[in-house]
């Protein structure tokens, strides 16, 4: 999102106070009940090994150095129709010693986004290679990216230990809210925002978040609730370049 469509959006609050804050109208879908520690993404998709080498490609190849080991990788995304819910879409990293492969979705759950597609890979946490972004939902102005990474050989969602954001990543929005997800000029380190109207001005909410793994932990003690003039909200970095257009490109 471009300052240019922020400013747009931002300047459309009425001056005189009398637009009561619009609550976000976007939230992707819960992924409540899938508690962190019963995820088996490495294996609880039988079609994934299929998919990867026999599936429909959506869209084209991005190469950059996942793995970290010095090598350029190939990532993609593919679909198997017959799959089931939750395993229909996967991403697939080709290295030099084979291919890993994920599913996008939680179990039992597809976003509505209808073709997930891959936004950009970039580097976040603090380990070598990049971190693939997918773009998975979408509300009426507001998307959301899963961001995956290779850990121990295996390649994983990003799991934020916070689930009011369901391991998706804001970006976009409207004039009753805009949201905002980047990299802070701290290595391995998150900030989620979220701007709503509060008389003339934006009240925005910054949420930190520190990588411990493969998990996003948030820092209570740098988070932080502002209210803003709508010009100082898009001299925000995070406003500026989402998402995460801040992190190192790959």
């Amino acid at each position: 999102m471009t300052v240019i469509v922020l400013l747009g959006a931002l300047s459309g609050c009425d001056g005189d106070g009398s637009r009561a804050p619009t609550p976000p109208a976007d939230d992707p879908p819960s992924a409540s009940g899938t508690p962190l520690e019963q995820e088996t993404d490495l294996t609880r998709c039988v079609n994934q090994e299929e998919a990867a080498t026999a599936g429909t490609r959506l869209g084209g190849d991005v190469g950059a150095d996942v793995t970290g080991d010095g090598s350029e990788d190939l990532a993609y995304l593919v679909r198997d129709d017959d799959g089931e819910t939750g395993c229909r879409d996967f991403l697939v990293v080709e290295t030099e010693d084979g291919s890993l492969v994920t599913p996008l979705s939680d179990p039992g759950q597809d976003y509505s986004l209808p073709a997930p597609r891959i936004n950009a890979l970039v580097s976040v946490d603090d380990a070598p290679g990049a971190e693939v972004l997918v773009d998975l939902e979408q509300g009426a102005s507001t998307q959301f990216v899963g961001m995956f990474t290779v850990t121990d050989g295996a390649l994983q969602r990003v799991r934020v230990r916070d689930r009011g954001i369901d391991d998706l990543f804001p970006y976009g929005g409207s004039v009753g809210h805009i949201e905002a997800s980047d990299c802070t000029d701290e290595t391995a380190t998150v900030i989620v925002s979220v701007a709503t109207p509060l008389r003339d001005r934006y009240e925005v909410k910054r949420a930190v978040y520190r990588f411990s793994g493969s998990d996003l932990i948030p820092d209570e003690d740098a988070s932080e609730t502002v209210v803003l003039a709508p010009q100082r909200v898009i001299g925000l970095p995070e406003f500026q370049a989402s998402p995460f257009g801040n992190c190192p490109r790959s």
